[in-house]
C-alpha cells in the first residue's frame, strides 16, 4: 500500500526512478522502481545474493507468514551473499526490510492479473447492470447474514429497493425485475429447498396465491410444516393476503388440522362435501378479529427468521443523525479497505444484546452486540466503563459509541469502548416525537386473583408457552397483574378463553 503513491508519481515521471543498486534495475523498471509481484521477490533472493530457486521460494513463504525468527537468520544470509557481489551490507539491509514489508500484502503475476481482470468486470457489471449485479451479489452469500445486511445497505445508497419477501414473487435467491430487487426466499430461517421449490412451481403452473387458506392448501404435503409457514408470516412474505401477521398465527393451526383431516380422509377413500367444493369457495377457517403484533414484536420476529429488519428498522429515524455527526457506518468497518486496526471510530447503534464476565478481580466487564441500518459489530467494554453506565448498557437501548477499532485476522472487527453515553442530542432535531407507549398483550377480566376462572385460564396458558404478555384484570381490587406469563396467540386457545371467562373478557391489544 505504501508503494501506491510512488509507482503513480514514476509512471508520470520516469525519468525520477531511482534503485537502491543498479542491479534492481532489471528486476523492478516493469514495475516503475517499485517491488510488485511475489516473483520480483524470489529473483531479488536470486540475483542479489545467489539464492536458489528452492531457498527463494521457502524465504518468500517464510515472509508471507510473518515467520519473523526465519526472517532474521536469513537476513544475515541475505547480506552475507549480497556482499560478496558488491552491495553493501547497509543498502543490502534496506533492500531486506522492503521485502520483509511488502511479501506479506504481494501477489504471484498470475493471481495479480486474475484479480485485476475480476475487478474490472465486477466494476463494469455495478456500473452498467447494478440491479442485477447486486442480485446476485446478494445470492451469493445467503447464508452470510451480516454480508446480507451490508448489501441491501449498498442497494439503498444505489437507490435500488430491495423488495420484501413475497410468496406471490419471490424466488429461491434474490432476482433483479424492472429496476428492483426481489427478496430470496432462502435468506429466510426454517424454510428448505424442497417447499420453496413447491412455492415457485405452483405459482407459476396455477398463477398467484389468493388466499393464505388457498396458499397452505396448495403447497400441503410438499415440505410444508407449522414451523416454515411460521417462518413465512413472521418474515412478512405472507403480507399480501389481506391479513395481519397475528390472525395468520391463530388461524394457522385450524388450517393446519382441517387439511390433515382431508389428507386422512383422502387416503381412505372417504369423500364430504368439502372435497366437492372448488379450491376458490373453500374459505378456510373464520378470520379472527384481532389486532396485529405490535411494531417491536414485528421487528423482533422478522429478525430472528431473517437475520436482519425487513419492514423497518429501529435505526431508520437516526440514520440522518449519524451522518449528522459523523458516525461510522458499521458494513464499512469490516470491508477491509476503510479502516486499519487501533483506527478511532465513533458509531450510533441499538444494543442488541449484552454479555457480561467477571475478570480475575472479580469487576463485570460486558460485551455488546451493536447494529445500525447496515450491519453489527462487538463492542467491549472494561469494568470502569461497565460501572459508570449500568443503566445504559441494555438491550433496545439506542447508544454512541466512541472507540478504537480492533482488527484480527482470525475474528470479526471488534471496537473498544472509551466512552459511552446515550443517543445524542439533537435526535429530536431529526427524527419524529416518540408516540405515547401502548402495552401490548392478551388481557384477561376475572373477579379475583384466586378465582377458580382464574386457575382454569392458567392451566391453558402454561400449555401455549410464547412471548405475547398475559396481564390480568383482577374486579375486586380493580388492578392489573404484573405480567410475568407469557403464551402464544392462537385460535384455540382464544376460543377457549372466552368460553371460560366469557367473551367480553377477553382482549388482544
Amino acid at each position: 500500500m505504501e508503494s501506491i503513491d510512488t509507482y503513480i508519481k514514476n509512471r508520470k515521471h520516469p525519468e525520477n526512478t531511482t534503485y537502491k543498486t543498479e542491479k534492481l534495475r532489471d528486476i523492478l523498471s516493469v514495475t516503475r522502481g517499485c517491488l510488485i509481484y511475489q516473483e520480483q521477490v524470489m529473483q531479488v533472493f536470486r540475483e542479489l545474493a545467489g539464492y536458489s530457486y528452492g531457498r527463494a521460494d521457502v524465504v518468500r513463504r517464510a515472509m508471507s507468514k510473518k515467520k519473523h525468527a526465519v526472517m532474521e537468520q536469513e537476513r544475515k544470509t541475505f547480506i552475507a551473499g549480497a556482499q560478496e557481489r558488491g552491495i553493501e551490507a547497509s543498502v543490502a539491509n534496506s533492500i531486506f526490510d522492503d521485502m520483509s514489508s511488502f511479501a506479506s500484502y504481494a501477489f504471484n503475476k498470475s493471481h495479480a492479473a486474475a484479480y485485476s481482470l475480476v475487478a474490472y468486470r465486477t466494476a463494469y457489471l455495478k456500473c452498467h447492470h447494478p440491479c442485477e449485479f447486486m442480485a446476485a451479489l446478494l445470492t451469493s452469500v445467503l447464508d452470510q447474514t451480516a454480508k446480507v445486511c451490508g448489501y441491501i445497505g449498498e442497494c439503498e445508497r444505489l437507490k435500488i429497493k430491495v423488495e420484501k419477501p413475497n410468496v406471490n414473487n419471490s424466488f429461491a435467491g434474490f432476482r433483479a425485475k424492472d429496476g428492483k430487487i426481489l427478496f430470496g426466499l432462502l435468506a429466510i430461517k426454517n424454510l428448505g429447498r424442497t417447499l420453496i421449490k413447491t412455492i415457485v412451481e405452483e405459482r407459476e403452473e396455477n398463477g398467484e396465491y389468493t388466499s393464505f387458506y388457498s396458499f397452505c392448501k396448495r403447497i400441503y404435503g410438499n415440505g410444508f410444516n407449522r414451523r416454515a409457514v411460521e417462518s413465512l408470516i413472521f418474515a412478512g412474505a405472507l403480507d399480501c393476503f389481506s391479513l395481519n401477521r397475528r390472525q395468520m398465527l391463530m388461524m394457522l393451526p385450524s388450517i393446519i388440522e382441517e387439511l390433515d383431516a382431508q389428507r386422512s380422509s383422502q387416503l381412505g377413500g372417504q369423500m364430504n362435501f368439502f372435497n366437492l367444493l372448488g379450491e376458490e369457495e373453500q374459505q378456510g377457517p373464520e378470520v379472527p378479529n384481532v389486532d396485529d403484533l405490535p411494531q417491536e414484536e414485528r421487528l423482533l420476529r422478522e429478525k430472528e427468521v431473517v437475520g436482519f429488519y425487513v419492514s423497518g428498522h429501529p435505526m431508520a429515524q437516526y440514520a440522518e443523525l449519524a451522518e449528522k455527526t459523523g458516525c461510522t457506518k458499521l458494513f464499512d468497518l469490516s470491508d477491509g479497505n476503510s479502516y486499519s486496526d487501533n483506527d478511532k471510530v465513533k458509531i450510533l447503534g441499538i444494543i442488541t444484546s449484552v454479555k457480561k464476565k467477571m475478570t480475575k478481580k472479580n469487576e463485570e466487564m460486558a460485551f455488546l452486540t451493536v447494529e445500525d441500518m447496515t450491519g453489527s459489530t462487538e463492542v467491549l467494554l472494561f469494568p470502569r466503563t461497565v460501572a459508570e453506565n449500568r443503566a445504559l448498557i441494555q438491550p433496545s437501548n439506542i447508544v454512541s459509541i466512541s472507540g478504537r477499532l480492533s482488527l484480527r485476522e482470525d475474528r470479526d472487527p471488534s471496537v473498544v469502548c472509551e466512552q459511552l453515553s446515550p443517543c445524542p442530542s439533537g435526535a429530536e432535531e431529526v427524527t419524529a416525537q416518540p408516540k405515547k407507549k401502548t402495552v401490548h398483550g392478551l388481557f384477561l377480566r376475572v373477579e379475583s386473583e384466586h378465582c377458580g376462572e382464574k386457575k382454569r385460564a392458567d392451566n391453558l396458558l402454561s400449555i401455549f408457552e410464547g412471548r405475547t404478555p398475559v396481564r390480568y384484570y383482577y374486579c375486586d381490587t380493580q388492578k392489573y397483574s404484573a405480567g410475568n406469563t407469557a403464551t402464544e396467540i392462537n385460535e384455540p386457545l382464544i376460543q377457549e378463553l372466552k368460553r371460560i371467562l366469557g367473551e367480553k373478557n377477553v382482549v388482544i391489544q
